[in-house]
Order: C-alpha cells, then sequence, then structure tokens
C-alpha cells in the first residue's frame, strides 16, 4: 500500500502549485497545501477469502487547501487542486493508483482569523495490491 507521503510526493511533481506541501501540519503561510491521513472511514470491502486475494487497497486521504485572502484566487485554485485529482490515474511505486474524488467540488471552510480561505478535498485513493 502507498503511503501519504507518496501521495504528496506525487502531487508535488505533477500539479503546478508552486509552494511545498506538507503532511499532518498545514503551514501557517498564506499559500500552502497539506495532506492527512483522513479521520473519515470507508466501508470495509474484503475479497472472500481476505485481502490476499483482493486486487486492490483503498487509502482514505484529507487535504487542506490555504490560498490567500482573494475569494476568487483561492476558488480558482481549488477548483484546479479538485480537477487534477478527480479519477486522476497514476502510477505509484510500480502500482496502479486511482483517485477518487468524494464529494463533487472542494469543502469551502471559511477563512482563518487573518483572512486567509480555507478548503478540504476528501479523496480515495485506490491502489493496486
Amino acid at each position: 500500500m502507498i503511503d501519504i507521503y507518496d501521495i504528496l510526493l506525487d502531487f508535488d511533481k505533477n500539479f503546478n502549485f508552486g509552494q511545498s506541501s506538507t503532511i499532518g501540519k498545514i503551514s501557517d503561510s498564506d499559500i500552502a497545501v497539506c495532506f492527512y491521513n483522513s479521520k473519515r472511514v470507508n466501508i470495509m470491502t474484503k475479497a472472500f477469502g481476505g485481502n490476499k486475494n483482493s486486487s486492490y487497497a483503498v487509502k482514505a486521504v484529507t487535504v487542506l487547501l490555504r490560498y490567500t485572502d482573494d475569494a476568487l484566487k483561492a476558488e480558482n485554485m481549488a477548483l484546479a487542486i479538485q480537477d487534477y485529482f478527480d479519477e486522476r490515474k497514476t502510477i505509484i511505486k510500480g502500482k496502479k493508483v486511482l483517485y477518487q474524488c468524494v464529494y463533487n467540488e472542494p469543502v469551502f471552510l471559511g477563512t482563518d482569523d487573518t483572512g486567509i480561505y480555507e478548503y478540504s478535498f476528501e479523496l480515495n485513493i485506490i491502489c493496486e495490491r
């Protein structure tokens, strides 16, 4: 199974964000992306005979975006990230990976205490075993 760091590296390599990403704790910067193992729990699905007979695994991931105090720029970046992740297919560590967005659009979280806009993305990462 791939880990959260592999997902971050894939994003940094393939999405032209212009800033480095973090894991587990978002930067206080006006522009930042952070990857988290999601608190959301996926429904367990197992093949008959257990994991050894399953061809894939699913990892739940949350991505948080902080992006400027400009509402339009923030929304446009959030939509670009949503488009990047939605139904994206790639290879990580030699395994086929499919990103699926759980929601049809980024989740607007409002602004922080300094007026920086924040969005989140809920992803299912489907990875070949």
